[in-house]
Formats: C-alpha cells, sequence, structure tokens
C-alpha cells in the first residue's frame, strides 16, 4: 500500500480515505466513495442480510481503525494520556470503527501507558477535534483566572 506521498505503511496508507476506497474497490469492483463506505458499514440491517458489499466496507473500516489504534498505541506509550477519544468520519460508525480500535491500542501500548478510557466522540464527527480543543482552552482560561483572583485578590470594601 501507497499514500499519495509515495511512501509505504504509513497510517494514511493503511487508514486513510484512499486505502479504505481502494480496499472496497479491489474486493468489490466497484468504487464507493468513503461516506457510502462509512454509511454501509454501519447500516446494521445491511449487516443483519449479509449484504455482501455492506461486509466488505465494515472490514475494511475495522481493519482501518486496527492501524489507526496500533499508531496511537505509540503516542499513549510516549504520553501516558488518561483518556483516548476517537473522532473524525470514522467514528460515526460507532462500535464498528472502536472495537477494533480498542483492541490495537491495548494490544500494542505499554501495559504502564494504557489510557483509563477510550471512547468515541460525544461531539459528532463534525470538527469534533477542534469543539474538543476550544472548550479545552476556555476551561484553561476560567480556571487561570480564577486562579489569578487567588493569588492577587483586588480591593476588599
Amino acid at each position: 500500500d501507497t499514500a499519495g506521498c509515495g511512501k509505504k505503511g504509513c497510517l494514511e496508507a493503511t487508514a486513510g480515505g484512499r486505502a479504505i476506497c481502494g480496499r472496497v474497490s479491489a474486493t468489490t469492483g466497484q468504487y464507493l466513495a468513503l461516506g457510502e463506505i462509512i454509511s454501509r458499514a454501519a447500516d446494521e440491517h445491511a449487516i443483519d442480510r449479509e449484504d455482501p458489499v455492506s461486509l466488505v466496507c465494515r472490514t475494511a473500516i475495522e481493519e482501518a481503525c486496527w492501524h489507526i489504534g496500533v499508531a496511537v498505541a505509540g503516542v499513549c506509550t510516549l504520553l501516558n494520556p488518561d483518556c483516548v477519544v476517537l473522532s473524525g468520519g470514522l467514528s460515526a460508525t460507532g462500535r464498528v470503527a472502536l472495537s477494533p480500535f480498542r483492541r490495537a491500542l491495548l494490544a500494542n501500548v505499554l501495559e504502564c501507558s494504557t489510557p483509563a478510557t477510550v471512547v468515541s466522540t460525544a461531539l459528532g464527527s463534525r470538527r469534533a477535534e477542534l469543539i474538543g480543543a476550544w472548550a479545552h482552552v476556555l476551561a484553561g482560561e476560567q480556571s487561570l483566572a480564577r486562579l489569578d483572583e487567588i493569588v492577587r485578590p483586588g480591593p476588599r470594601d
């Protein structure tokens, strides 16, 4: 697998949208856009009917999320976070994405760096990272303002 950059084996080549679409196309013989693949992978009724294309879509998402989990395990080993949040388009598939992501993360992270919580975003897939980061900044600013009040109290009546 190669990515748009021409490199082999990078995360984009194994878990990016182009890789997922290519995997589905190679197996089914038809091209589906990533949004359609995500929809079909998340469609429980199609899976219950054993729709072959939906099953291929689900497998492609699961494989991509496994690779993402392996990559995030390396980050967790370095940074030792308390929580990991899976977001973005693939998170719209819910447990289809989250289950292989968790398995790969737990199989590849050092035990001392295993995050206490691994969840899918509750903010939806559109710009969840920005919303979460902005909320974190606002909470930090409020904390800093409160600390400033404690350290340097204003004039008292």
